[in-house]
């Protein structure tokens, strides 16, 4: 009876050999979720609605020296009140992502000031909007690459102050591969 137990939590738990254990979750066990969808669909969290326009190759007028990926948006406000996204938990600059995982932050001074100024600290009356084309310098071996992800994170509380999201987790994730 004993090693008919044991036989079977071998097997359960994946220690006899030739037995694999589970798959791990489709996205990366360590994937954050988000509010996802493709360039050209509008993405709603509760708060904010964020629309990607365009994903491309662009001439960065301001690092014309550089080869510069290009993610055009808009972020409108969805609250009935004055919002602004340095006053609603979003995190740092929005980074891109390729098809082997690695991320690309905001590299150059000029783009993360023009986020900071177009976006970040903006204060938005109920359905404003904000529009942008955020630049991403692609140097080295990203270079030779196409991001497929757009991340933006958002934290749904911070510092003891709830900002109304209706999802578990506020911040967005685009698939810069796919269009709706």
């Amino acid at each position: 009876m004993k090693f008919r137990m044991l036989i079977a939590a071998t097997v359960v738990f994946g220690l006899m050999p030739g037995v694999s254990a589970a798959a791990p979750p489709p996205g990366g066990a360590n994937q954050r979720p988000s509010v996802e969808g493709c360039i050209g669909q509008t993405l709603f969290n509760g708060v904010w609605r964020l629309l990607v326009t365009e994903s491309a190759l662009k001439e960065n007028p301001d690092d014309p020296d550089y080869k510069n990926w290009g993610i055009t948006l808009e972020l409108r406000n969805g609250k009935n009140a004055q919002n602004s996204p340095s006053d609603s938990g979003f995190q740092d600059y929005p980074q891109i992502a390729f098809e082997d995982g690695t991320v690309l932050d905001m590299a150059t001074t000029e783009a993360k000031v023009q986020y900071q100024k177009a976006i970040f600290y903006k204060s938005l009356p109920p359905g404003g909007v904000a529009k942008m084309t955020m630049y991403y310098r692609l140097e080295g071996d990203d270079a030779t690459k196409t991001p497929t992800k757009l991340l933006v994170n958002i934290k749904r509380t911070e510092f003891g102050k709830t900002f109304g999201y209706s999802v578990a987790d506020p911040s967005f994730r685009v698939k810069l591969d796919c269009k709706s």
